[in-house]
C-alpha cells in the first residue's frame, strides 16, 4: 500500500480539512465516487448491481458525480480509459482521503497506454491499488468469488444449471479446437482468414454457445505473463461445454481444485 504522507509533501494540488458532508447519502455511509468511466461505460450504467447486495447499500455510496468530490471517503481511477488525464484530475485533495488505481490489465498493457499518451502522474499519487493480483489492497479477482452449493443456498443465491450430461454434451461435438482470437484451428475474429468467420461470432456473442458445443476444447491462455493474471477468455466462457486450455498451472491451482479433470494445462 503507497502511504498518503510522502504526497502532501511537493504535491501540485491544494489539500485542506474536509467539510460538512452532502445530505445526498446516509450518516455512517462510506462515500466512494469513480472518477473516470470504465472501459468508457458510466459507473450509473451499472449501479444496479449494488442492489444485489443490500449489506453493501447500507454501508456505501458509490456515484460518479464528481461535485461530491470534497465529502469523499474514496476516489476511484480507472487507469486504462482515455478519461484518465493528468489535468482533468481533482484539485483538492484531503489527507484523510484515499485515491485507488483500478485496473484489471497486465502491467505490460498500462505500460504501452503510458508510453503512448506520455502518462505520468505525480509520485504516490494513489493510496490503493485495486487490481486482479490477490495481494491488492482492494482485489478485484478475475471471476469474481466462488462459494460452495451448501454457502450458496445459505446466501440465497440463484444457483446457474450447467449442462452435465456426458451424452448430451459429446453428441454435438464436430470439432476439435475452436479459438476467438489468433491461431489456425477454427479460428474466429478478427484475424481468420474466412470473412464469415471474421464477423460470424463477435466477442462474448451468443454465438459462443454454439461454438462450445461444436468442439471439445477451446484455448484461453494469456496475452502476457504476470503474477495472478488469468484471462477473461477463461472465466467468460467457464459455462461453455468445452475445455479450456490454459498454462501455467501454478497460476490457477490458487483457486481451481481438480486441476487435471478440468483443464488440459501447457508446461510451465
Amino acid at each position: 500500500m503507497l502511504l498518503y504522507a510522502p504526497f502532501l509533501r511537493g504535491n501540485p494540488f491544494e489539500t485542506r480539512s474536509r467539510g460538512a458532508r452532502s445530505l445526498r447519502f446516509r450518516e455512517g455511509q462510506k462515500l466512494m465516487i469513480m472518477w473516470t468511466t470504465f472501459f468508457k461505460q458510466h459507473p450509473r450504467n451499472r449501479m444496479h448491481l449494488l442492489d444485489e447486495c443490500p449489506d453493501l447499500i447500507d454501508k456505501c455510496y458509490l456515484t460518479d458525480d464528481r461535485q461530491l468530490a470534497d465529502s469523499a471517503d474514496a476516489i476511484v481511477f480507472h487507469y486504462m480509459d482515455h478519461d484518465f488525464l493528468l489535468d482533468d484530475l481533482p484539485k483538492v485533495r484531503h489527507p484523510s482521503q484515499r485515491y485507488v488505481f483500478l485496473t484489471v490489465e497486465a502491467p505490460p498493457s498500462y505500460r504501452i497506454l503510458q508510453s503512448r499518451r506520455n502518462l505520468r502522474t505525480p509520485a504516490n499519487f494513489f493510496n490503493w491499488t485495486m487490481t486482479y493480483r490477490y495481494d491488492s489492497d482492494v482485489p478485484w479477482i478475475y471471476g469474481g468469488y466462488w462459494v460452495s452449493p451448501e454457502r450458496s443456498k445459505e446466501l440465497g443465491f440463484t444457483p446457474e444449471n450447467l449442462p452435465f450430461d456426458e451424452q448430451t454434451i459429446l453428441e454435438n461435438k464436430t470439432g476439435a479446437i475452436f479459438w476467438l482470437v489468433y491461431i489456425m484451428i477454427d479460428k474466429y475474429g478478427a484475424c481468420a482468414e474466412n470473412p464469415y468467420k471474421r464477423d460470424a461470432c463477435a466477442r462474448s456473442a451468443e454465438c459462443e454457445k454454439d461454438l462450445g458445443s461444436m468442439n471439445f476444447f477451446y484455448i484461453a491462455i494469456e496475452n502476457t505473463v504476470c503474477k495472478n493474471y488469468i484471462t477473461e477468455k477463461y472465466f467468460e466462457r467457464y459455462h461453455l461445454p468445452s475445455v479450456p486450455i490454459v498454462m501455467r498451472r501454478k497460476t490457477y491451482e490458487k483457486f481451481v481444485t481438480n486441476l487435471p479433470s478440468l483443464f488440459w494445462i501447457l508446461p510451465n
